[in-house]
């Protein structure tokens, strides 16, 4: 029934939100290491590795141009995250 179902999505929501923040944190420690090399926030080729793995993993139900749309959100929270770090 539709509560139910409801119920399962908002248990979901905590379980993203969570990761999410685990994935942020990593990415914080990421920008600790690049601002302690010199190195550049923004890396084209990681990005587009990010979204091919991400993509040769999908099973779907979601869609190629929607799992693009999510990560790349994802990255650039990611970056903000890192630019922070510097």
């Amino acid at each position: 029934n539709l509560k139910a179902l409801r119920v399962q999505i908002d248990k979901l929501d905590l379980q993203i939100l969570d990761v999410l923040n685990k994935r942020a944190s990593v990415a914080a420690q990421i920008g600790k290491v690049k601002a302690d090399q010199g190195g550049e926030v923004f890396s084209a080729a990681r990005e587009e590795e990010v979204l091919a793995n991400v993509l040769s993993a999908n099973k779907g139900p979601l869609g190629e141009v929607t799992l693009k749309s999510i990560f790349r959100e994802l990255i650039s929270g990611s970056r903000a995250v890192q630019k922070v770090q510097k």
